[in-house]
């Protein structure tokens, strides 16, 4: 049984299609990996995947228990904010409104907790957010997502803007959630690495549109480097 799945999808932006017919099933266990360049409509479609945008054209069908959510590139930490703080507000949208303001649930707080034990940054709870590492704050902002997701989690470019060895740590947090934190993963990337070392599966977006979907067995950093570099067939 699929866990996101969608049909001749399309979304249109002033007049130019941003996603054009994409059929894209995601399903238990698996961590797609979604390549493509700079403008090709990666983060589009893990807003249309995550129900932020209503798509024009085709359907999105999503698993009534298993609601995604979206990590977004940038970790939008507030700086002053503790780290457990940060992590906590992720999840107040389940509270009414005057527990929030007022206190912090226990119960909330105890999963954040767990939480930032999960990704590494326990021992960083009570520090301001402003003097993590970059990597640091991506995985905070992982674990705040974590705190109201149902369902598969949508990681959009995760290790963007980071080194080769800090990524390496991130794509091994995100691994780990697998199974036993979410049931499956979508990772939008342009970076060949964290497709190969993370991915069991990678859809190829150009334009708009996935040109084709293969296992990560048989896929090297060549046919990458040539799907970039817009000589490869798919």
């Amino acid at each position: 049984m699929n866990l996101l799945a969608t049909r001749s999808l399309s979304v249109r932006r002033g007049g130019r299609d941003i996603l054009s017919d994409v059929d894209f099933e995601l399903c238990p266990g698996s961590i797609v990996a979604v390549v493509g360049r700079s403008g090709a409509g990666k983060t589009t479609l893990l807003r249309t995947l995550a129900g932020l945008i209503e798509p024009d054209g085709g359907v999105v069908r999503r698993a009534a228990e298993a609601l995604p959510a979206i990590s977004f590139q940038e970790p939008r930490l507030i700086g002053r904010f503790s780290v457990l703080s940060n992590v906590v507000l992720g999840g107040l949208s389940e509270y009414p409104a005057w527990r929030g303001l007022w206190q912090t649930p226990p119960e909330l707080r105890g999963r954040a907790l767990r939480l930032l034990d999960e990704v590494g940054l326990l021992d960083r709870a009570n520090d301001r957010a402003d003097r993590l590492s970059g990597g640091q704050k991506q995985r905070a902002a992982i674990a705040r997502t974590l705190m109201v997701c149902r369902g598969p989690l949508l990681c959009d470019e995760p290790t963007a803007h980071l080194d080769p060895a800090t990524a390496d740590g991130v794509a091994g947090v995100l691994r780990s959630l697998v199974g036993p934190r979410v049931p499956a993963m979508v990772v939008a990337t342009h970076r060949r690495s964290l497709a190969l070392d993370l991915a069991n599966r990678v859809a190829f977006l150009r334009e708009g549109r996935i040109t084709e979907i293969r296992p990560r067995e048989g896929l090297d950093a060549a046919k990458l480097d040539d799907f970039f570099a817009g000589t490869a067939p798919c």
